[in-house]
């Protein structure tokens, strides 16, 4: 009989088997198919004196059969074959072996979001590959941590990581390694919303991938391009892009990346509002994912069409999508998952038009997952459970827990604000900081003398006036006000054309503008509260309070959007077929509103009407003003000289479905 660890056909077909596994176009379920039959077959052979030969192929076989289900979503049933499998090379192994199997291990825990034991095992990993000098495997591990900083949400240590992974693939020519990173680190940047960067570095992959002729990652590089249009909001674009995916894996037959690609298109369509052709894309995407056997697809799937239940207020087949979901990703062990969906689950306890509505359900549940996404080191996530505990907490009226949690809210969301990452936006942020610090010196020589004129002017000058004459007296500010009207203003599209000029050219454009907005908000009796990136914040009826703060807001808003002309010498800098257009948003409710700062301090407000004047601009079509119908109810009653286009009901972030009018004219 035959010894099989000598037996070089079975030593063959394996090394053909882990060959597939790294081509990245193999079918990951066919491949495990193939792996446990070789594994059955190598159970049944006897191992003679080759015993020890069959046990080093059976680790590999297993080892490989881990990485499989990995790839499949199926990490708990992963995890317990990569860690035996560890253990084994541990007692007799070579510290190759040691490091790839710390590697996958590392990996699985990463994706049930154990991210502590995952950055020991990769750390392992990255130091044997180190001491080795395996290039190949330092750059795969790099990689990987690269992965991890960004699911806890540490874009800069990310991009870090990938950067030095992309370095060591193109010193070994590695092609689909580079590839590959490139694709990452464009995802850096959609998180970052840096887009222009993030369709840099997807073009680069997708140039590779056609040279490789690699239909299958064609494909996933040409959804994630029409993600990041669809986030710029050229749907047309995005839909394109989502088809050419569709096309090129129905012509491949890859049932898996159909099913992305089709998902893809239902959210777009979501987007839109389309909520009937939504669920269709939803419901033919899950079918194909059950097919496929991809459990995290399935639950995500799932996820989004209780999303759509949600918007829909069809509460109950909301609840029964969510808790599909919430079952796989428990029974995947992915903590971070499950807590975004016991969220959503929470949201609708939550709602006052749910006949099943348990606050107290809603409450504990939202800070359970509060404290995942804290452990987790999410910031996005932990902004968005603040804001619907800050939501919960007012429905009960109990404002202290609201005040503590919208704060939160406020500060986590400006911490994980994405606009200011481009190159240029960061020579921006520079200047802007030195410029802070100036002031800051300024101002805290105002302090100390507040009687010295000169110092006074300066803080009047960065300060509403009223504020700064408070301030100067010593006082404390943090005010409430009970009615105020918001205004949002952005510039739509500015930030791919921003990435394509100067710096000091962006700053120069900007600050013409704000310039131009100011003097209109101050000639209508309006404030301006501050400015975040291209973005523009003014209010009426703080700190100065007003019973017409709705006219003032809704005048300066006519008057900004009638268009701001911009001098020819800065608008020779300004790429040549770039074009501006404005859009905004107003919400009219209560605001807290004082010094945020011991040191670098500023007036602020902030309050869920801040935030839903912000979803009214930023779901907002270019060249218009978008109202909540609280708003133009209210300007309506007081005069009937401002008109008002209907828009109907649109998604709102956070809210669900609102009805929306466009502020079109004031006549006379």
């Amino acid at each position: 009989m035959s010894v099989p660890g000598n037996n070089p056909d079975l030593v063959e077909r394996l090394t053909e088997l882990e060959r597939r596994l790294t081509s990245g176009t193999a079918s990951y379920a066919q491949l495990e198919t193939d792996v446990q039959a070789f594994l059955d077959e190598l159970s049944t052979t006897d191992s003679g004196s080759g015993g020890e030969h069959t046990g080093a192929l059976r680790n590999r076989g297993r080892l490989l059969l881990g990485n499989c289900l990995c790839q499949r979503g199926m990490n708990r049933e992963a995890l317990p074959i990569a860690e035996s499998v560890l253990t084994l090379y541990r007692a007799q192994g070579t510290a190759e072996n040691i490091a790839q199997a710390s590697s996958l291990v590392g990996r699985i825990l990463m994706n049930v979001s154990e991210y502590a034991r995952a950055e020991d095992h990769l750390e392992i990993a990255l130091q044997t590959f180190t001491d080795l000098k395996d290039v190949k495997g330092i750059a795969q591990v790099t990689s990987n941590l690269g992965i991890l900083c960004q699911r806890r949400s540490e874009f800069p240590q990310a991009l870090e990581r990938y950067e030095t992974a992309l370095d060591l693939y193109a010193e070994t020519s590695n092609d689909l390694g580079v590839a590959r990173t490139c694709g990452n680190i464009g995802g850096i940047h959609v998180h970052l919303s840096d887009y222009g960067r993030a369709l840099e570095y997807y073009e680069k992959a997708l140039l590779i991938y056609e040279r490789l002729d690699v239909k299958q990652s064609i494909a996933t590089i040409l959804r994630n391009i029409g993600l990041v249009h669809d986030r710029l909001g050229d749907t047309n674009l995005a839909m394109e892009c989502f088809e050419r995916a569709l096309g090129l894996n129905i012509e491949i037959g890859d049932k898996l990346g159909e099913a992305d690609a089709t998902s893809s298109i239902g959210s777009s369509l979501r987007s839109m509002n389309e909520y009937d052709g939504a669920l269709a894309k939803y419901e033919r995407a899950l079918s194909l994912y059950n097919e496929t056997g991809y459990r995290l697809d399935v639950a995500e799937v799932n996820q989004n069409i209780g999303m759509l239940f949600s918007y829909k207020r069809n509460y109950l087949r909301a609840l029964e999508h969510f808790e599909k979901a919430r079952e796989i990703y428990q029974d995947i062990g992915d903590q971070v998952r499950m807590a975004s969906i016991v969220g959503g689950i929470a949201d609708i306890y939550s709602r006052d038009d749910f006949e099943g509505r348990d606050v107290s359900f809603a409450e504990s549940s939202l800070l359970d997952v509060l404290r995942v996404f804290e452990s987790a080191g999410i910031k996005s996530n932990q902004a968005i459970a603040h804001q619907l505990l800050s939501n919960l907490y007012e429905t009960m009226g109990d404002w202290k827990s609201c005040v503590h949690h919208l704060r939160r809210h406020v500060e986590l969301e400006e911490e994980t604000r994405g606009v200011k990452v481009t190159r240029q936006a960061q020579q921006y942020e520079h200047q802007r900081r030195q410029a802070a610090i100036e002031r800051e010196r300024i101002v805290e020589r105002a302090a100390a003398d507040a009687r010295i004129s000169e110092q006074q002017k300066l803080l009047h000058l960065m300060l509403p006036a009223q504020v700064a004459k408070r301030l100067l007296n010593g006082e404390h500010i943090a005010d409430y006000y009970e009615k105020v009207s918001i205004l949002f203003v952005d510039i739509v599209g500015f930030t791919p054309i921003a990435a394509r000029m100067p710096a000091k050219a962006v700053l120069a454009l900007l600050n013409h503008v704000f310039s131009e907005f100011d003097q209109i908000a101050e000639r209508h009796g309006c404030e301006r509260i501050k400015t975040i990136g291209d973005g523009y914040l003014v209010v009426a009826g703080a700190p100065e309070e007003c019973s017409d703060h709705a006219e003032r807001i809704a005048r300066a808003a006519i008057d900004i959007m009638a268009g701001i002309t911009v001098p020819e010498d800065i608008r020779r800098l300004v790429p040549k077929d770039a074009e501006f257009h404005l859009r905004a948003g107003i919400h009219t409710g209560s605001v807290f509103a004082g010094i945020v700062g011991d040191k670098r301090f500023g007036y602020d407000v902030c309050s869920d009407a801040v935030n839903l004047a912000s979803r009214m601009e930023t779901s907002c079509e270019p060249g218009k003003i978008q109202c909540s119908s609280e708003f133009a109810y209210h300007l309506q009653n007081r005069d009937d000289r401002f008109q008002f286009e209907e828009r109907g009901e649109i998604e709102v972030r956070g809210k669900g479905l609102m009805r929306t009018f466009y502020l079109t004219q004031v006549r006379g």
